[in-house]
């Protein structure tokens, strides 16, 4: 996420969390279904690629918010 977009506020950043973790349920649930290795019909990407980035940006997400909770 651009550095601009960054959620500021307590609130902002558990939506933030909440927000990545469904993008990772929702490509644990395509590799399920599709493959781990499956390359999306429209956008080209590879599940697990995007799951890997995905999960990247939830631990960034979560980190943050540790620093807001702290």
């Amino acid at each position: 996420m651009h550095p601009e977009y960054l959620p500021t506020t307590t609130d902002g950043k558990l939506t933030h969390v909440m927000e990545e973790s469904a993008e990772v349920i929702k490509l644990i649930c395509k590799s399920q279904r599709f493959g781990i290795d499956s390359v999306h019909p429209v956008h080209g990407y590879v599940t697990r690629t995007k799951l890997l980035a995905e999960m990247d940006d939830l631990r960034q997400a979560i980190k943050a918010l540790e620093r807001a909770l702290t």
